[in-house]
């Protein structure tokens, strides 16, 4: 690939990129700070805009994908990577341990919401693919820097769910006598999407 231009609302993650491909001897690849709804770029200029694990923290996915798709070039294509809800009888608590685990989290959609919304703005959807992966409680905490009171709940409700009490959304799995080792499921999506023609005036989109 060419050219890339990776982009964050924060500095600090800016930094952290930065820090990322010197270490990894990466010469073609610039940051950018920004927000996703109004992207500083015009349209039609990338062959390939791509999000990774982002729009559980959206409040409104829509003018993301519209912005998105903005900026692809007709026939170039958008990936989409994030995490989806695993079984719908426990959306409730999985958003709520999601969230407890990381503050930021919004919500998660399910993989029929993500496709609504592709049709909406005109998306073809050339694959979609959904992954399940097992994860260690500890890890999937530590990597969110969960606080200890949260972290503590969390832990108390797998626990309880392990012994036969309520059920998370996270279908714990204890794979060791230590409960930060126990798994918990994580269920994301990966979509690869064609954008097959320009927008016209009467597409739904946020006018900036």
């Amino acid at each position: 690939m060419a050219h890339v231009i990776g982009l964050d609302a924060t500095d600090a993650m800016i930094q952290q990129g930065k820090k990322f491909i010197e270490q990894a001897g990466i010469d073609n690849i610039i940051f950018q700070q920004g927000v996703v709804q109004e992207l500083p770029f015009e349209d039609e200029c990338f062959d390939i805009v791509s999000s990774r694990y982002a729009f559980h923290h959206f409040a409104d996915p829509k003018p993301v994908i519209s912005e998105m798709a903005r900026v692809c070039k007709t026939g170039g294509h958008l990936i989409i990577v994030d995490i989806v809800v695993p079984d719908s009888a426990t959306a409730a608590e999985y958003q709520y341990y999601e969230w407890l685990c990381d503050p930021s989290h919004t919500r998660c959609l399910e993989s029929e919401e993500f496709q609504a919304y592709f049709r909406l703005f005109g998306l073809e959807v050339v694959s979609a693919r959904n992954r399940v992966l097992a994860e260690e409680l500890g890890e999937w905490m530590d990597f969110s820097l969960t606080e200890k009171a949260r972290r503590d709940e969390i832990l108390r409700a797998v626990s309880a769910e392990l012994d036969g009490g309520p059920k998370t959304g996270l279908a714990p799995d204890r794979k060791s006598t230590r409960l930060n080792s126990s798994h918990v499921v994580i269920s994301y999506a990966v979509f690869c999407l064609k954008k097959t023609k320009k927008k016209n005036k009467n597409s739904p989109a946020l006018h900036r």
